[in-house]
């Protein structure tokens, strides 16, 4: 499993930063960086989601692929946490919490983000 952060967006890369560290089952990768990224990934839902393209070559986004990420840690907790984003109770608020972010992102302290503000 390949997960793609946007390298021009300064929470994305230490979310990515972080993620790479919590020995979890998937390469963390800079977005843009490999010949995959392009065939595999939708810039319109990319600048909306992280997006990660699974072993068998579907592209899932946003919740959906960080908690699948985060299923494949070392870590119990981080398992836990990636479950419950994927559980029909808590996949509807943590999108929400996502969505909220993500059309915010550059608003945050420590952003750089340069993708397109959507209005």
């Amino acid at each position: 499993m390949r997960l793609y952060y946007d390298p021009d967006c300064g929470i994305c890369t230490q979310a990515g930063h972080w993620l790479a560290q919590q020995e979890v089952g998937a390469d963390i990768l800079p977005a843009w960086s490999d010949e995959e990224f392009s065939s595999k990934v939708d810039p319109q839902r990319f600048s909306r989601a992280i997006p990660l393209v699974t072993d068998d070559g579907h592209t899932v986004y946003g919740v959906v692929a960080v908690g699948l990420v985060l299923k494949t840690s070392q870590h119990r907790s981080l398992r836990v946490l990636g479950r419950c984003l994927l559980s029909s109770m808590g996949r509807l608020p943590a999108e929400k919490v996502y969505a909220l972010i993500a059309e915010n992102r550059w608003r945050l302290p420590g952003s750089t983000c340069s993708l397109p503000r959507r209005s």
